[in-house]
């Protein structure tokens, strides 16, 4: 008999976490009996569509609010009770903070964590996430950065590393860099978002000439971004499910974030063997392969992005290079086959650590 996983995803809008948790539970359905509650309808009809059953809690809002945290606790705890999993997995930094609920039914938990403790996260924010996590079995890192953030405050034997991972590898075409004279063609992939760094890239745009910028997402600052690119070669797409097309139109990504747990943009820029220019923050330099696989430049540096991109447009030999050994380092790092057994072997430690512990209680109370 399959063991039973129970996955929690308490996010009010679908983003790379989410996208994140769809891969994951494909993997996890080939070996475990897995059900979900999730708070995004879109989540909920993929995790649906791929037999799972699913739990709708909530709506697409913000989940901050106290009351609708302990609504959701109310709804954790009795899928915990109807659908008795041997672990509940909770992913990202909204989820943790529902650990205590698993605890105290006597349910193990593991957790990823996508989201960095910095300076973006508020004092009695870092004391609750602290906390949740002193209660989970294992936490999943998706970067080494997030995980030498957490060694110094929590047990470090419950602290592992499993990168984000590209399911399946596309296959990626010769990369053409540009022709002498050729508008370059730039590329952002992600949320519309201040601290992602849009607002920074269109104002470098500015500065340039000879160059496009395609804009592919949707966020809350989508119409302030519109407005600042008014009368500059730049077109939004919105969200687009299937970016490939213009992994493989464009001449360079730009990832300009100031905040990453791991940026999953990148990853899949160089799978299609796209070169990648991205903000220096710690995250993005793990990623870039200390600039084997990335060029960097000065995070929140309009003026130093500018100038890496003329840099760029003008070194097609280093493009080609980037997009060589970018795709190199996705193969060596970021596959669906390397992380596979990494993920299975932490479930399975998990529930035979608690099943033992059972057996034991049992045993004392004989």
């Amino acid at each position: 008999m399959k063991s039973r996983i129970l996955m929690v995803s308490v996010g009010p809008l679908y983003g790379g976490a989410e996208a994140y948790y769809v891969k994951l539970a494909k993997m996890l359905a080939e070996r475990y009996d897995l059900a979900a509650l999730v708070v995004d309808r879109k989540l909920c009809n993929q995790l649906r569509a791929l037999g799972i059953t699913t739990w709708k809690i909530g709506g697409n809002r913000p989940v901050r609010a106290i009351s609708r945290y302990l609504g959701i606790a109310i709804s954790l705890s009795r899928a915990i009770r109807g659908f008795k999993p041997a672990v509940v997995h909770l992913n990202g930094q909204g989820e943790s903070y529902l650990a205590p609920v698993c605890w105290l039914l006597g349910v193990p938990a593991i957790t990823t964590r996508h989201s960095a403790l910095d300076k973006y996260i508020s004092a009695f924010k870092r004391y609750l996430v602290i906390g949740s996590l002193r209660t989970v079995k294992r936490i999943v890192c998706v970067s080494s950065v997030l995980m030498r953030q957490l060694a110094g405050v929590l047990d470090e034997t419950k602290l592992l590393v499993i990168p984000n991972w590209i399911d399946p590898v596309p296959q990626a075409l010769p990369y053409l860099p540009p022709r002498p004279g050729e508008v370059f063609r730039l590329l952002y992939v992600g949320r519309l978002i201040r601290e992602k760094g849009i607002f920074d890239l269109i104002e470098a745009v500015r500065q340039l000439g000879n160059v496009s910028l395609s804009i592919v997402g949707e966020g809350a600052d989508a119409k302030e971004a519109s407005v600042c690119a008014s009368g500059l070669p730049i077109t939004f797409h919105g969200f687009q499910a299937d970016c490939s097309p213009f992994y493989r139109d464009a001449h360079l990504l730009v990832f300009p974030s100031y905040r990453e747990g791991q940026g999953l943009v990148p990853i899949e820029a160089m799978a299609h063997g796209l070169p990648c220019l991205l903000s220096d923050i710690l995250v993005n330099r793990e990623s870039a392969d200390h600039e084997q696989a990335a060029e960097l430049f000065k995070c929140g540096n309009v003026e130093d992005l500018a100038r890496k991109i003329i840099v760029l447009h003008n070194s097609p030999q280093r493009l080609s290079c980037l997009s060589a050994s970018g795709l190199e380092h996705v193969h060596r790092l970021y596959t669906r086959e390397r992380v596979r057994d990494l993920y299975f072997e932490v479930f399975e430690g998990v529930i035979a650590q608690h099943s033992a512990g059972q057996c034991l209680g049992k045993g004392r109370k004989r």
